[in-house]
């Protein structure tokens, strides 16, 4: 079939780069990338309750996995959150993360 899997990383001065060619080792390469395609913990955010402060200042910290370096859209992001906020009644703070769990970005939101 003569399949081969590229990246194209727009941060490399080289351009594209092949990282599987047409040989068993390959192939089971690409049928990986193309089975994490469809795979639904890869493709949505995953947002989750990580801690509550119920003790003090009752705050919901909650926290987002980024996928591929995509961040959530912000303006949604803080109407959901005001939103959530809302029917907490108490400040809730959203942690945006990456794979080894370096905080990239943080949101807060306090009830109206």
């Amino acid at each position: 079939m003569r399949m081969f899997y590229i990246e194209d990383d727009p941060a490399r001065q080289a351009g594209v780069l092949v990282r599987s060619i047409h040989d068993e080792r390959g192939y089971r390469e690409i049928r990986r990338r193309l089975s994490n395609m469809y795979d639904e913990g890869r493709t949505r955010s995953t947002i989750e309750i990580v801690d509550v402060d119920l003790a003090g200042d009752r705050r919901l910290i909650l926290e987002h996995k980024i996928l591929g370096r995509a961040l959530l859209e912000e303006q949604e992001l803080v109407r959901v959150l005001q939103h959530l906020a809302d029917l907490w009644g108490y400040p809730v703070l959203l942690y945006e993360s990456d794979d080894e769990g370096t905080s990239v970005k943080v949101h807060e939101v306090k009830p109206r």
